[in-house]
């Protein structure tokens, strides 16, 4: 090649790097689809409740892909609470399989501090643990074909529903 004939080998490590950049940047695009845009995906809807029974209206879902579909895909939560599940790519649905799902805080969550910007816990409805899919606790299972899934109900930080005694008691009861 003219790029490396008498070249001494520190001017050949040199011209290694930018030959390699080029020949990516012209075969980058080229090819099939990639995998992600192959994969089948089947429509999903679900509503997420708080622990009054009312609907959560801010932020929205994430679904985590255990087995099968080892993908992420979101929903953006309604003013009902009822969400539809849709890939990055702006395809409506997700591929059949297993998920764990976390629930995405709503940006009005987050406060500043002198740490930065963090979740404002006070002024959660429920427990802080739905914001980490290892320990929500929520699951669902996508099956090709339509997918209308159960309520997702979230507890309050401490576990209880709403109602239950133990959570409406006074501090100073």
């Amino acid at each position: 090649m003219v790029l490396f004939r008498n070249c001494t080998p520190a001017q050949v490590a040199l011209r290694l790097p930018w030959l390699a950049c080029l020949v990516l940047g012209l075969t980058a695009g080229c090819g099939d689809q990639t995998s992600a845009a192959r994969v089948s995906v089947y429509p999903v809807k679900g509503q997420v409740l708080l622990p009054d029974g009312k609907p959560l209206t801010v932020g929205g879902v994430e679904f985590i892909g255990t087995k099968g579909a080892m993908m992420s895909v979101q929903g953006k939560l309604n003013s009902d609470g009822s969400f539809t599940l849709g890939s990055p790519d702006t395809r409506v649905g997700a591929p059949a399989g297993e998920y764990r799902v976390r629930i995405v805080a709503d940006p009005a969550q987050y406060a500043h501090s002198t740490k930065g910007v963090v979740l404002d816990r006070s002024k959660l409805a429920f427990s802080s643990k739905y914001f980490d899919e290892n320990t929500s606790g929520l699951t669902a299972v996508v099956k090709s074909g339509d997918n209308q899934l159960e309520p997702f109900r979230l507890t309050k930080a401490d576990g209880t529903e709403a109602g239950d005694p133990r959570y409406n008691r006074r501090s100073n009861d």
